[in-house]
């Protein structure tokens, strides 16, 4: 059906009369719909004749609606048409948002200069200009093909960067701030430019959150730790114009690699020493490594310079008050030597003028550890330092002299291991002492004498040397066929049937080590004895093996038997004829 002709007219006391055409196969057909509200009161339909006039009434049935009386289906259709109407009309008219029309433009701004940077790729440069100074470093930036023009806002050139937008500097210089813009060596530094604005600008509006100020001008970048280690990475084996804090300017070659400068130590009045380095050093630190420069080179320490010259040029050269030199006395010569000079001298920087350093070494630390036992299940320990003819106690250092120079790392590790292995003092002694702890004394024997060893003398007693941790035992297992059983005997080197027994029960506990009954240590590892563990668990045999070194088991375990048997090599196997004959019969099975 196709509707035509549709019109309404509301009267005064809200009654609306529409009408309206249908065409509906060959014939047509003319509408008359009363409303009131919401409901349909009163209707017509009529058949319509080729001059136009009525013929007579819609002979279709009638159907009910929700809009009231039952209609039929052409004043079904002119009621539905109404509806729709009317409902367009009620919608409220849409106009474009503004953002709308800057997306459309914006993106089609994109597009176009794209296409006219096209022939710009790969031509224009950014240069960096470095500003060192004493507790910062600065970056400017220029940009230009052969003539160069400073980038005077930082943000405005991320933002072109970002949103590829055409910029003009000078009659000399207008492009579009494609990334393909700019030459090939260029486009990390101005991807770490516009990277390091943009968190410039985060930060910013955080801090300045629901301001109304506007973003101030960023003519240059302040690098921070992080910065400088990504700066110089991307700028290696580049030439970089710079600037120092003196105003003098250099221009630098980036290179990963250590400088060999000279660190000269020389004799000062009459009883000091100067150190000094080369006043046209300049150095930063980075996150992880230390950046030296000197008149033709910014270097790129790796981390053994880093870690053992950061401290040395933070006081000489990076500090505000540094002034490349300092002054040390004779009597704290041999505490610089040790903690600094020592180390830089691994470098190969140190230099001495008329002076031996070898006569400010301070005596080395010895340490001495006297062991001694008042039996078994008591070790006791004294240890002394000693610095030439001078010893004491590391519990009682407060009387060492001022003269005598401590090498307190190592001091230090001494305390370590000793805390590591020794938790309680015997009263009214020096001693340490570990007493009815076999945990704390299987330790002290199987890697703390190592320890202490490496790290000074060690000296034992006699009675200390009865305390011995033996190795694992050697375990031999016979396996013969008695008619339907198979006679099963352990020896496991000699321990008796209550020892077997015990130590089978510690390997259940995960243990380490069984304590004998003469005080010595068994060690339990994953050979013998843990194989016959595993034949007496399988087996179900724990307290039979309790009882006697020779077991009788059923005939029908014997494949069980003879892969347990295999799986550890380290035990001696003797197998009877007939074993064998079994095991085979129960394979083939």
């Amino acid at each position: 059906m196709q509707v035509t002709g549709l019109s309404s007219e509301t009267f005064w006391r809200g009654e609306t009369e529409i009408r309206g055409m249908v065409t509906d196969g060959g014939g047509t057909y003319r509408v008359r719909i009363l409303r009131k509200g919401s409901q349909v009161y009163d209707y017509s339909c009529s058949r319509m004749g080729n001059d136009g006039k009525t013929e007579g009434f819609c002979s279709l049935s009638c159907t009910p609606t929700d809009a009231g009386i039952a209609m039929c289906a052409h004043a079904k259709a002119v009621l539905d048409a109404y509806l729709c109407t009317e409902k367009t009309k009620s919608l409220r008219p849409v106009s474009t948002s503004q953002k709308v029309r800057f997306m459309v433009r914006e993106y089609t701004n994109r597009e176009v200069n794209r296409m006219i940077g096209a022939g710009e790729e790969g031509k224009v440069r950014l240069v960096p200009r470095l500003f060192f100074a004493r507790d910062r470093m600065r970056v400017q930036f220029y940009i230009g093909l052969e003539k160069l023009y400073v980038v005077k806002d930082l943000v405005t050139f991320a933002q072109a960067v970002e949103f590829e937008r055409f910029v003009e500097y000078g009659r000399g210089l207008s492009f579009h701030h494609s990334i393909l813009a700019f030459a090939p060596p260029c486009r990390p530094l101005v991807r770490f430019v516009s990277e390091t604005v943009g968190a410039y600008r985060e930060q910013y509006g955080l801090v300045k959150r629901g301001a109304w100020e506007s973003e101030p001008v960023l003519k240059e970048l302040v690098l921070g730790r992080t910065g400088r280690d990504r700066f110089f990475a991307i700028l290696e084996r580049q030439t970089l114009e710079c600037e120092d804090y003196r105003r003098q300017k250099r221009t630098l070659v980036v290179k990963n690699a250590n400088p060999a400068f000279e660190i000269l130590v020389k004799r000062e009045g009459k009883d000091g020493v100067r150190v000094s380095v080369n006043r046209n050093l300049m150095a930063v630190m980075g996150e992880r490594r230390l950046y030296i420069a000197d008149e033709e080179t910014v270097y790129c320490c790796d981390e053994e310079y880093t870690r053992e010259l950061s401290v040395f040029m933070e006081y000489m050269v990076i500090s505000p008050d540094s002034e490349y030199e300092v002054l040390v006395n004779d009597r704290d010569m041999p505490l610089f030597c040790e903690r600094v000079l020592k180390k830089l001298e691994l470098l190969k920087l140190v230099k001495t003028e008329g002076l031996d350093l070898e006569a400010y070494r301070p005596e080395e630390l010895k340490a001495g550890f006297y062991f001694d036992s008042q039996g078994p299940d008591a070790v006791t320990l004294l240890p002394s330092l000693s610095y030439g003819g001078f010893s004491f106690h590391p519990l009682e250092d407060e009387n060492v002299p001022k003269d005598i120079c401590r090498d307190v790392p190592g001091e230090f590790k001494i305390s370590q291991i000793i805390t590591k292995y020794f938790k309680y003092t015997e009263d009214g002694t020096k001693n340490l002492v570990i007493r009815n702890d076999h945990e704390a004394l299987y330790r002290l024997l199987t890697q703390g004498m190592k320890d202490f060893m490496e790290l000074g003398e060690v000296f034992v007693s006699e009675s200390f040397k009865k305390i011995r941790v033996l190795p694992p035992v050697n375990v031999a297992v016979k396996v013969k066929t008695s008619e339907k059983w198979l006679d099963l005997s352990v020896d496991a080197d000699g321990l008796s049937v209550e020892e077997l027994s015990a130590v089978l029960r510690e390997y259940g506990r995960k243990k380490k080590f069984y304590r004998m009954k003469n005080g010595d240590f068994l060690t339990l590892d994953d050979g013998g004895l843990l194989t016959v563990s595993k034949l007496s668990k399988g087996l179900d045999m724990e307290k039979a093996l309790a009882q006697s070194k020779t077991l009788r088991v059923p005939l029908y375990r014997a494949a069980f038997l003879d892969g347990i048997l295999k799986e550890d090599r380290s035990v001696t196997v003797y197998r009877d004829q007939m074993f064998k004959a079994i095991v085979r019969g129960m394979k083939d099975v």
